[in-house]
């Protein structure tokens, strides 16, 4: 039994060629082999470019990063100042992010390895698609609709689940090489170990896809009568895992700071509240609604329902599991409403797309009509959804412009002033706090903050995160406090202000500034 395998063992389709010949007569058909896959390498090159230049180097420019982005560039900037991630930095993604965050020092440079993320993905799901269905157009069609979701849900965040892609999209590729011929049940260990690598860039989108891949692993072997065969593989994925998780999980033990990433990268689940949730209205409306509009809720019900082939049911009906409960975690998120926030949705949506390829093969006149009257796999997404993916797609691309050059112009000026005040009446020893919605301040200003959490805001949805920020401002001192008079103040952070702060008279009109008695 293979399951372990070995990189020279594994057969691989023949990744470059021509496009099918085309079919001359009946008999041919009937003695078709596999056809080699022609890989679209300029193609995902290209579109991988334009991902990077929408998603990430614009809204880096225009001032249109997520607040949580913004606070992991912040984070990969100050940990050249001081301190390490986790203890003194509050991170929900994995250590290879931030360890890259730390390595482009929150800069521009971190566009790279999203770059280099995008293309790798491209490639693995190709791979995946082709593997799968042997329809090479209708998988290069894939490619482009996963590059327009990503474009979108992307803009501005998510972009530790962007640089897990490519991990998991090859422990994809390696399933579905083995449900699309079981007889060659290779590669089980760089399953686990690509997965492995996938987790600390994002865990808990990993752990899902995790899911999903063992889930249609285990349904696919029990309809074959292979449980036992299903087993080792199990095992051999275990293994895989294990080679890069001790080793680079070891380095937070090593920190003595363990305990604060299992804590803190759990904190998206901890801090769902599912009765008291103040903000649960606002989350239903933006995420059900992008969620309908994107077509997710309708991938996934096709997905459940729909009857296709076993090796590709057993995906889809997994991934479809996986987009519910990934809705059902934004809708009782405590966190700021955001849209990047969708990008956890891109890996399950893409998935789904490739299991609705048809796998059969027409004959003759059959095969002749259908490639006339073939809808593309975007148009048939589209088309399937009453043309909502594209007002969804406008709407996370203009919603962040509209809301910075707008609705709120006057303020963002007012915040690039006070970052110059702050610069100018601070010594580059001194810590401060900004009291905003946005965590982009302390970076262009060039200040550390007097807490672990950047804004009240934000990571303040569990009550002991409540108390450590106000504690953190307590015994921290900051030099000087910024208050957006739009964002609540809590009633403690009330008191140290009276106590031992002293209003700072300026011209701003959206926020006060306090400076230590």
């Amino acid at each position: 039994m293979n399951v372990y395998g070995r990189l020279e063992d594994e057969p691989t389709p023949t990744w470059m060629g021509s496009q099918d010949a085309p079919v001359e007569n009946e008999e041919q058909l009937e003695v078709e082999t596999r056809q080699p896959a022609r890989l679209p390498f300029l193609n995902i090159l290209f579109l991988s470019t334009i991902v990077v230049l929408v998603s990430v180097i614009l809204p880096f420019f225009l001032g249109l990063i997520s607040p949580e982005q913004s606070q992991d560039f912040y984070i990969g900037w100050a940990m050249h100042q001081s301190g390490a991630i986790y203890t003194d930095y509050f991170g929900t993604s994995g250590l290879l992010y931030y360890f890259l965050q730390y390595l482009t020092k929150g800069s521009i440079l971190f566009a790279v390895f999203n770059w280099l993320a995008l293309v790798g993905a491209g490639f693995f799901l190709f791979r995946s698609a082709y593997n799968l269905t042997e329809q090479n157009k209708q998988s290069q069609q894939v490619l482009t609709v996963f590059y327009v979701l990503a474009s979108a849900l992307s803009f501005g965040g998510g972009y530790a689940t962007i640089l897990a892609l490519p991990f998991l999209f090859y422990a994809l590729s390696l399933v579905t090489a083995y449900l699309a011929e079981s007889s060659l049940d290779k590669g089980f260990i760089r399953i686990g170990a690509s997965l492995a690598l996938a987790f600390f860039f994002a865990p808990l989108v990993t752990a899902l896809y995790g899911f999903v891949l063992f889930f249609a692993l285990t349904v696919f072997n029990v309809g074959r009568n292979k449980l036992n065969h299903g087993l080792y593989q199990f095992f051999a994925a275990g293994l895989g895992f294990s080679i890069f998780f001790y080793p680079i999980g070891y380095y937070t033990a090593y920190k003595g700071s363990f305990g604060n990433a299992i804590s803190q990268i759990l904190y998206p689940l901890d801090s769902l509240n599912f009765t008291s949730n103040s903000g649960l209205l606002d989350n239903i409306l933006f995420y059900g609604l992008l969620a309908i509009a994107l077509g997710a809720l309708t991938l996934a019900f096709t997905g459940l329902f729909q009857s296709k082939p076993l090796k590709q049911s057993v995906l889809s009906i997994s991934a479809s599991i996986a987009v519910i409960l990934v809705l059902i975690l934004e809708i009782f998120s405590t966190d700021l409403i955001h849209g990047s926030r969708m990008i956890e949705f891109l890996p399950f949506l893409s998935l789904l797309l490739l299991t609705r390829i048809p796998t059969e093969k027409p004959e003759g006149a059959n095969r002749r009509r259908r490639s006339r009257e073939e809808t593309s796999v975007w148009g048939a997404f589209v088309k399937g959804n009453a043309y909502l993916p594209i007002l969804a797609l406008a709407y996370l691309f203009l919603a962040p412009v509209v809301s910075r050059y707008l609705l709120h112009a006057e303020q963002y000026q007012e915040r690039t002033g006070i970052e110059a005040k702050i610069k100018g009446e601070t010594q580059a020893t001194d810590r401060i706090y900004v009291w905003d919605n946005l965590t982009s301040s302390y970076k262009a200003s060039e200040r550390l903050a007097a807490s672990q959490l950047l804004s009240p805001r934000l990571h303040t949805g569990l009550g002991e995160n409540r108390t450590k920020l106000v504690n953190d401002l307590r015994d921290n001192q900051p030099k000087m406090i910024v208050v957006n008079t739009k964002t609540s103040l809590w009633t403690e952070v009330e008191q140290l202000l009276a106590e031992n702060y002293q209003a700072v008279q300026s011209e701003f009109k959206d926020f006060k500034l306090y400076k230590l008695k």
